[in-house]
Order: structure tokens, then sequence, then C-alpha cells
């Protein structure tokens, strides 16, 4: 942080000639002290035709209350930053205009100067080519049953939500109980007792593992052999799923069976699988892992109903998916303050432009705590990341956790928390807005143990028992739509901002599992299959932001009210037209980000941006000094300070009668 340092100020005048004074007299007009309200007074100059010999301008600054800042507590006196310090005299008999310009289309996430849109979703696409096997006969079939029963299973395939995994284990005991030995596995028999449905980009894997359980929380991402790839119908009753590349069993190690599904228009009902439940949790299953897209000049200002609770500790939690592109950008993912606007009492740059990921918490004498460093490209954005940040004012304690990994930690910094107001994706006057995807925010009115913080990021927060009594704000973002976030725990909506919403492939599904004590009835089976190779190509279309355009125009003010500003009006605000640029297509297969073609866009009609002047009314301004001021850790100008001489003779014109000085930083 950079802090200001005071200053007091005085002007001293030489004369050389009398009137009313005699010559080599010196004049002293002072102006503002240590003890002044502000900045800004009206001074008492001499009168008349008074001449000069020298007019010498005398600053006295010190550092805040002249204190020292050290290394741990960067905000206890002169800050780690310079400011530029100006100095004054207005006259208000006299107007001094300066001209400012506002576009007259502000467009969010475009930098051109014509912007053509169209009012129907703009697509990027993903093509994936696959290998499918058509069985075209059965010669030999041998089925080995596992885990028969007779419920009803829905999350195993949940296909009226945008995409899904599952995972399922099955112990070696049951496979050779069944009387299947080592060797091929070419296929699986699945029994769907409703009507069944699509599954799009269904992917089945299977590897070998020595677990005897599953546990909520992270998926097995280890490497797994992909037996089949490609949309798939079930319909009721038996589905066989022939393998396009068979899995070698080996005969001792358990087993565990992957699906997962990626639809980009969701099937009316899940397909609901034969099952049999378990004594212990077998098999874990998320969907779609909604976010908040906030990269289009969303936020959210988060309900702090609860908020009263947090004072000396707190921790905050969440996922966040910076765009690598626009990254490094001075972004706030989280502000608070109290009821004092000014008083920052949370920031979150996530990260700077300078690279830091800062972390502000806590507010006392002007000043707030802050730990920070500098931050590499991946954590900055490009994939998911889980952060974690805590405070303990009473242990003096600031931590942030990376992937459930302390990152960073600060001590020495002792001020209490009171958060009144909060904005998720903005600073707290909506600026410096986060270009990326949130999701799964948690905060808690205590600082959580490092043993706790790998749960944190792993399991579904509502699944925590432990400290559950302390969570005094939660949002999943498992709304998937919409324009507002709903509280977990409450139900209360947070406001939401020109919010879009995204999902992850099924098959990218990671974190926040939940257990299952059900698995499917399956048969795999081994044989002499007759089948056709064929190749066969799905393309995945991903909707693009609509993008967000403000009109505005100008009202002049000149000739109405002396100093009043021409005003800048917003005439109107359209979210729901989307840019008219060419549809990028990609390889599914590869994951580049290099496009493999394109595919032109016709627009409807187009926006010509041009710079619109206006005019802000001052009085009279003349700046009589300006320099930097000193700055620095560890610097000491002790209680009394240091003075600065300044010769501003040459302003002797306007030093007259009573004139208006101000100063600023």
């Amino acid at each position: 942080m950079k802090v200001f340092a005071t200053l007091s100020l005085l002007l001293l005048l030489l004369s050389t000639s009398v009137f009313g004074q005699n010559p080599g007299d010196t004049i002293k007009v002072k102006t503002f002290h240590y003890g002044s309200n502000n900045r800004d007074t009206v001074a008492n100059f001499p009168s008349g035709n008074l001449t000069y010999e020298k007019i010498i301008m005398a600053y006295n600054m010190r550092c805040k209350n002249g204190l020292v800042s050290t290394g741990d507590n960067r905000n206890l006196g002169c800050g780690e930053w310079d400011y530029s310090c100006n100095t004054y005299i207005a006259d208000s008999s006299k107007i001094e205009l300066v001209l400012n310009t506002q576009a007259n289309y502000v467009i969010s996430n475009f930098s051109g100067s014509v912007f053509p849109y169209t009012s129907k979703p703009v697509y990027d696409y993903y093509r994936y080519s696959y290998q499918k096997l058509k069985l075209d006969s059965i010669s030999v079939d041998s089925q080995f049953a596992i885990n028969a029963g007779t419920a009803s299973l829905t999350n195993g395939l949940n296909t009226n939500q945008n995409s899904g995994k599952s995972q399922f284990l099955y112990l070696a005991s049951e496979l050779t109980n069944s009387g299947l030995s080592a060797g091929l596995l070419q296929s699986i028999l699945l029994k769907v007792t409703n009507a069944g449905g699509k599954a799009s980009f269904f992917k089945v894997r299977i590897k070998h593992t020595n677990a005897n359980q599953l546990m909520p929380g992270m998926a097995d991402t280890a490497a797994s052999t992909d037996v089949y790839f490609g949309d798939y119908s079930f319909v009721t009753g038996e589905n066989r799923i022939l393998f396009n590349t068979p899995f070698n069993w080996n005969g001792s190690d358990n087993l565990l069976l992957e699906f997962s599904f990626t639809n980009s228009v969701k099937g009316s009902n899940p397909i609901v699988l034969e099952a049999k439940s378990d004594t212990t949790i077998m098999g874990i299953y998320n969907n779609n892992n909604y976010a908040v897209d906030l990269s289009n000049n969303g936020h959210v200002i988060i309900d702090t109903n609860l908020f009263y609770t947090i004072n000396n500790e707190i921790t905050i939690a969440f996922w966040a998916f910076g765009d690598a592109s626009k990254m490094p950008q001075t972004n706030s993912i989280l502000y608070g303050t109290d009821n004092n606007v000014n008083n920052r009492q949370l920031n979150i740059h996530l990260p700077h432009s300078s690279n830091n990921i800062y972390f502000d918490c806590g507010f006392a004498a002007g000043g707030y705590d802050r730990i920070n460093k500098i931050a590499t490209p991946q954590e900055q954005g490009g994939q998911w990341n889980h952060w974690v940040f805590t405070k303990n004012a009473s242990a003096g304690t600031m931590n942030i956790y990376l992937n459930g990994k302390l990152w960073l930690s600060g001590t020495a910094k002792t001020k209490a928390i009171k958060i009144m107001r909060l904005v998720l994706g903005k600073d707290n006057n909506l600026n410096n807005n986060f270009k990326g995807k949130v999701n799964k925010l948690a905060i808690w009115n205590k600082e959580l143990p490092d043993s706790f913080i790998v749960a944190v990021m792993n399991q579904a927060i509502e699944t925590l028992i432990p400290f559950a009594s302390n969570l005094v704000s939660y949002y999943p973002m498992s709304e998937g739509s919409g324009k507002n976030i709903i509280e977990f725990n409450s139900q209360r909506s947070s406001l939401g901002s020109n919010l879009n919403w995204g999902y992850e492939r099924g098959e990218n599904l990671i974190r926040n599992f939940y257990g299952l004590d059900i698995r499917p009835s399956i048969r795999f089976t081994r044989g002499i299959y007759n089948t056709t190779p064929q190749t066969a190509i799905s393309n995945d279309s991903v909707q693009r932001n609509s993008n967000i355009i403000q009109n505005y125009s100008i009202t002049s003010k000149a000739g109405v009210t002396p100093m009043a500003n021409d005003i800048v009006n917003l005439v109107s605000t359209t979210d729901s037209l989307f840019w008219a640029s060419p549809s990028y297509v990609y390889n599914g297969n590869s994951g580049s980000i290099t496009p493999i073609d394109s595919i032109a866009n016709v627009a409807e009609g187009s926006y010509t941006i041009s710079n619109l002047t206006y005019y802000r009314r001052f009085p009279w301004f003349n700046e009589i000094m300006s320099f930097v001021t000193p700055y620095g850790i560890g610097l000491n100008l002790g209680m009394s300070g240091r003075t600065w001489y300044f010769d501003v003779t040459d302003f002797a014109p306007i030093l007259k009668d009573k004139k208006r000085i101000l100063m600023t930083l």
C-alpha cells in the first residue's frame, strides 16, 4: 500500500518596499499544518503593490504519525511506493476547462472501432474424430455378471444434465467369483430400466487399482485405458458397449470403471441403470461443475447478512479459472468494505498487473494488512486453481493456500475485520473486472486449520461436517443460468450483473464428487465378435458470451452553471447481441488452442465507435509546485519531519489577497 506522508506548508515573503512594512521584513503566511482537517484552504496573502526580493515556499513532511513501516507491516508510516505531490493556487472567479472524451459505444471484450453484431448466438466448435466398431454378428459371447440387483441408479448416467462423470469400483474377488479370469475384456452390458436416452461424447475408461473403496472428493485421474468413445443412444433393456480397444485384465487387481458424457443439449430424463446397493462407498459422481463467468464485465453483490460474526478470523475458499490471454491484468476477484466505502476490509487481486497476487484483510488507523507474492502464468489462469485465504488477527497470521498447499504466509497482521459490503468480480467502485470463471465460493468466520484445507478443496462444501457452524456464506454456483447466485444455507439471492455460465466437459470433471453406495449391475464379456471398423466425427458446440453494449451521449452545461460539468449520459444497455466474428473449429482430440478451420457469421448490423468530447469545469488552477514524495520501507523522517524550500518568486502576481490553496497527492 502507498501511505501518504503528511505535510505542513508555509509561504515566506521577503519585502523590499515599504507599504506598512520595512525593507528586509519577512512576511510569513501559514497555510497547512499537521492538525489541518484537509489540504484545501483559503490563505490570506498581503494586499496592495508590495514587491519582493524572494518568495520561498517551505514544505515540512513526515511519515504518517511519525511511524516507520517495516517489511512485515507496510502500513505504519511511509509506503513502499512514491506519489506525485502537487500544489495549486485556485481562483473561483475564473473557469478552467478540461477536455475529456467518452466513447459513444462501450462494448465489453471488444477493442476495435467497428463492431459487427448478430442477434443469433455465435458458437465455436470442437471437432472430435474417433474409431468405433460396428457389430455385424457374434460367434462366441461369454458373459460374466457382477453385482446383480434390482435397484435403480440415476446418477451413473444423468443425461438430463449438460455433462457428467461417474466412477465405480469392482473388486477382483467379485470378478473371479463370476467366473472371469485374466485376459481381454471386450464389452460390457448395462441394463436400462427406463426409456433411456442419448449420451453424447460418451467415454468409458478402465484401470487397475488397489483401492477397496472410493472416497467423495477428487476423482481418480491416474492413467487409464480408453475402451470406448463416441455418441451412444441407450434403449430400454440391455445395452452392449463394444470396446474399441479391449482391456487386458491382469486377473488380480480391482477394476475402476469410469463413465463420462457431454450433452450440449440436455436430455429430458436421466438414464436409469439397474443396480445394487452397497454397504460402503463404491462409486462417486459429479455433473456439470457449473461456474459463473465474470469476464463479460460481470459482478455479484454478495449478501453479507451473517458477516457480522466475522471479526478476528476469516477463511475464504473458491475455485478460479482466469483467462490466460488477459493475464496479468489488475483485477479484484473479491472486494469488501465496512460502512465506510473507503475502508478496504478485504481485497484479493488475482492478480495485479504486476503479476502479484495481493491479499488485503482487516482495516485500522487508515490502513490494512497485506501479504503478496508474484504468481506464475499457470497460477494466474489457463486452468482451474483452488484458492484459500485465511486470517487470524488474534494470532497475527495471514495465509494463502493454492491447490491444498500453503503458498504464502505473513505475520504481525493484527487488524480486525468488519465486512459490511462484498463484491465478487470487481473492486468497490465496480471497476477492475476479474476475467475468468469462479465457483464454490465459501466463507467461514474462523481460520480453518491446515489439516482441513485439502478437504475444502476436494469435497463439496455442503458435505463437510467440521466447522459447519462457522460457515457464514456458501455459493455452490450450481444454477447454470440466470442473473443471480443463490446462497446455499439461507437460499437468499445475491444480485448479479452481466453473468454468464459455463460447465466442464464430462471427461474433464475431476473435483467435488459425491459418494454413492450403489453400483450398476454389469456384465463383462469376451468372445468372438465380427465387426466392421468405422471412423466417426462429432462436433461439440460452445456458445460464446454475448457482448454488453452501452450507448452514451453528452449533455452540455456550457453557459448554464459556471462550474457545472457536462453530463455523460448512459442512454441504453444491450446484453443480447453477439460479435459476428468468425466461429472457430478446434481439434477436440488434441485440445490445441490453434483453430483448424473457421466459419463465417453474417452480421445483421454494426456499431461504429467514436469519441464524444465534453468538458469538466474547475476554478482556475495554477500549479506552483510538483514533486515526488519520499518513500520506502524503513524510511524515518522523525516526528518533526524534514523541510524542503522552493523558490516561487515568479508567482508573485497571483500571491495576493485571499487565495484558495490546495495540495493533492
